[in-house]
């Protein structure tokens, strides 16, 4: 039993090294980049699409005070969404609770 489990392993971890290794390579000849560079595949989709649309452009970094103002600008939409998550939730708890009463 235990070198049928070995031999399961054996071939599995072959196969998925085939599977891996023809992975990147199409990868590589379609869009130039090395797959196995990226742990995710959002990381990898973010490759291509720098590779295909950006190219030699850079992405710029946000600093200073520009920075700091969409970061606050974020927490202030996400405390408005949240708020008023709330306050559906408590909206629809009254209505359930009233539905109840007759």
């Amino acid at each position: 039993m235990i070198e049928e489990v070995k031999k399961y392993c054996e071939q599995d971890v072959k196969i998925l090294y085939n599977v891996i290794e023809k992975f990147n390579k199409f990868i590589f000849n379609n869009f130039r980049v090395n797959a196995i560079n990226y742990p995710t595949i959002s990381s990898l989709s973010f490759a291509f699409y720098r590779t295909i649309f950006i190219k030699d452009a850079k992405i710029p970094i946000l600093t200073g005070d520009l920075y700091y103002f969409i970061k606050r600008l974020k927490l202030v939409v996400l405390w408005m969404f949240l708020s008023l998550s709330l306050k559906m939730f408590i909206n629809t708890m009254l209505i359930l609770y009233i539905l109840t009463l007759y």
